[in-house]
């Protein structure tokens, strides 16, 4: 099955702005691997559960507030509808 992942974070960047250094604002590429591993290292039946995984998953990063999280895929049949997708909002506590 093939997905599409959009992924948005939330996170307080004012520290990161005034000092402009990348250790300052969440590490991006650990996102990234992280969202690679749920989506590639696992087998999953719902879009609704790798939403979910993806959204624990990124909140376990310190840096992060919040997130939201759309994982789409396509449906099995020819019809009018290009992708069927899922969201889901989740933050920290």
């Amino acid at each position: 099955m093939h997905l599409d992942v959009d992924v948005e974070v939330r996170t307080d960047t004012r520290e990161a702005a005034r000092t402009d250094r990348v250790e300052d604002t969440v590490d991006y590429a650990r996102l990234v691997e992280k969202c690679r591993q749920v989506v590639e290292d696992s087998s999953y039946h719902l879009i609704e559960t790798v939403a979910e995984r993806l959204a624990e998953g990124l909140l376990e990063e310190p840096k992060v507030a919040s997130v939201r999280v759309r994982v789409a895929k396509r449906p099995p049949l020819a019809v009018a509808v290009d992708h069927f997708s899922v969201t889901v909002e989740r933050r920290r506590g």
